[in-house]
């Protein structure tokens, strides 16, 4: 004879289980890349400019790699808060679907150009997949120092295609630049997309730079970052810093509207709305 209170009270044994599994290995995996970060940050403290490649500097962001490409093949881990290893050094920004995340660390490789290792990780049709961005081979092969991710904002098209607007940073002294491209998921692959429009020209992705730390002068400056890239709280505004030809940020922008397909230009001005995505 079916006894419903034992099926329910095995399903909820189950169910307890199973989340009691799965806070244990997010745990794991915190403290594990959490071990590792803790390590880069301790060469690069011995280390400021490492020049050999088998030095402990680089081994240890080498091994932080291979384990977050491997772990990462679990979608679960989409999902993971990395609170231990965000306080140690990690960088994540999630999309609002969690079907897509970056990761990225400061690999201490040198203290001025700030090199960056990076992966993305994604949900396709057929399972979780994982590429690396920009990592330490490509500084020592290309000469690229990478960059970290900052913001990660989903828009929808008129035609229903999730497009997620991702922006990225790098920084060379009291230099930084901030890159924001278009990326959408199609079968198994994370591809870039044109989706910004300026006059004629359309394009994957829209950037700008300027001097982080300039103190202001007669004509207006500033100190620090007091605007930047953002998306207005509708999503339907992206603002654009206006940097001057000696790299000065102002508080004006180049206004792009969301017109369902892409982003557009339509003018320079002052932001003023009061909510922004940041």
């Amino acid at each position: 004879m079916f006894n419903r209170k034992a099926h329910y009270f095995f399903l909820i044994c189950t169910i307890f289980l199973s989340a009691s599994l799965h806070a244990q290995r997010a745990r794991e995996v915190d403290k594990t890349v959490s071990g590792y970060l803790e390590r880069i940050n301790y060469w690069g403290e011995v280390f400021k400019t490492p020049t050999d490649y088998n030095d402990s500097l680089i081994v240890a962001n080498d091994r932080l790699m291979s384990y977050m490409k491997a772990t990462c093949q679990d979608p679960a881990t989409l999902r993971y808060g990395f609170e231990k290893a965000q306080e140690s050094g990690l960088l994540t920004v999630t999309s609002e679907d969690s079907s897509l995340r970056f990761y990225s660390w400061d690999t201490w490789l040198d203290e001025t150009l700030h090199c960056f290792d990076a992966l993305v990780q994604y949900t396709t049709a057929s399972g979780t997949k994982v590429n690396v961005i920009s990592s330490i081979s490509n500084l020592y092969k290309h000469g690229d120092p990478g960059s970290y991710f900052t913001d990660l904002v989903t828009v929808h098209t008129n035609t229903g295609k999730t497009v997620y607007l991702a922006t990225d940073c790098n920084i060379a002294g009291d230099s930084k630049g901030y890159e924001v491209k278009a990326y959408t998921i199609e079968k198994d692959s994370l591809i870039s997309i044109p989706f910004f429009k300026t006059g004629d020209k359309i394009t994957k992705s829209i950037d700008y730079a300027y001097r982080e730390n300039y103190t202001g002068d007669s004509t207006g400056g500033y100190h620090g970052q007091f605007n930047s890239l953002h998306f207005s709280a509708d999503k339907s505004k992206l603002f654009l810093p206006i940097i001057s030809n000696t790299g000065i940020m102002n508080e004006r922008y180049y206004i792009y509207k969301f017109e369902g397909d892409m982003f557009v230009y339509k003018k320079k001005g002052e932001d003023k709305h009061d909510e922004v995505v940041k």
